[in-house]
Order: structure tokens, then C-alpha cells, then sequence
């Protein structure tokens, strides 16, 4: 996950350290995240991208289809933290299995 955004001047430009927690949380407890997710001030997405593989891998070692359809949206104010959030995903999407990531299963939204 690249942290930040030079020059962005929001809290939206670096990695909180909720974001670790919501991650380790969701990674512990995987069937709290069903249905319809949005994170408020995703920032670049630590939380709600490792949030999303930890559900995934929930249903095994393997890489399996979805036993029920989660859809999560990602949220920040600032375009060019949200731009980092997009570049953040197609990282994610490549070290993952990019499925994950697809675009109805994962959005991107300006607050």
C-alpha cells in the first residue's frame, strides 16, 4: 500500500493506525463483513482493501467464488488521495487474486 500523497495536505494522506486495527479485525472476525460495506474517509485504503482480501480468503486456503456477495465501497473527499486509493486497488488487485477488486464488487466514491 503506497501511504501517502505528497503535497495533499488531508488526513486523508497517510496510514492510520485504525486502519491497521480494522484491518486485523476484519482478518479475526471476517463474517462481520456481509452485504453492502462503505468505509467514510477510506484515505488510501489500507483498511478497506486488506478488509476485503481478509473476506475473501475467509472461505479457505484457496482462492474461492463468494459464498454470499459482499459490495464495498471506498470513500474520501480529496481527488488526489482518492486517485492513490485507485492506484492502491490495482496493486492490491495484482498481488491478489484481481477478482476481488472488480468493479462490482469494489467501487470508488468521492464524499
Amino acid at each position: 500500500i503506497n501511504g501517502g500523497v505528497k503535497n495533499g495536505g488531508s488526513t486523508g494522506c497517510m496510514t492510520w493506525e485504525s486502519s491497521i486495527v480494522m484491518s486485523l479485525y476484519f482478518a479475526l472476525n471476517p463474517d462481520e463483513l456481509r452485504g453492502d460495506v462503505i468505509e467514510l474517509g477510506s484515505g488510501v485504503g489500507l483498511g478497506g482493501i486488506m478488509s476485503t482480501v481478509a473476506k475473501r480468503f475467509s472461505y479457505g486456503n484457496d482462492l474461492l467464488p463468494y459464498e454470499d456477495d459482499i459490495h464495498v465501497t471506498l470513500t474520501d473527499v480529496n481527488e488526489d488521495v482518492l486517485n492513490m486509493l485507485r492506484r492502491n486497488i490495482d496493486t492490491a488487485a495484482k498481488s491478489f487474486d484481481g477478482a476481488i477488486f472488480e468493479e462490482e464488487k469494489v467501487q470508488i466514491q468521492k464524499l
